[in-house]
């Protein structure tokens, strides 16, 4: 919960990664640490649901970046593996 808003703050400041996916696992981590706090006090159960598919668009963005700078330098390749 705290981790992705630590994580997320973290992309952005280092810039290795778009910038809209460290805001999104930061808010995320905001909102499911919020959630979690008030879970028995107020029925939060949308506002969950929302935080963890922030949470679920910001590992694909992670994915999508590391393949998409791997096709680009060449270090994806299609076909069989290659033998040692």
């Amino acid at each position: 919960m705290v981790g992705d808003a630590l994580v997320g703050a973290l992309t952005v400041r280092a810039r290795v990664f778009l910038a809209w996916v460290g805001w999104l696992l930061a808010v995320s981590g905001v909102i499911n640490f919020g959630t979690g706090l008030l879970s028995g006090v107020l029925d939060l159960f949308v506002l969950a649901v929302v935080g963890a598919g922030l949470g679920i668009a910001a590992i694909t963005g992670y994915g999508w970046t590391i393949v998409r700078r791997g096709r680009a330098t060449g270090a994806i390749h299609k076909g069989q593996p290659r033998r040692l």
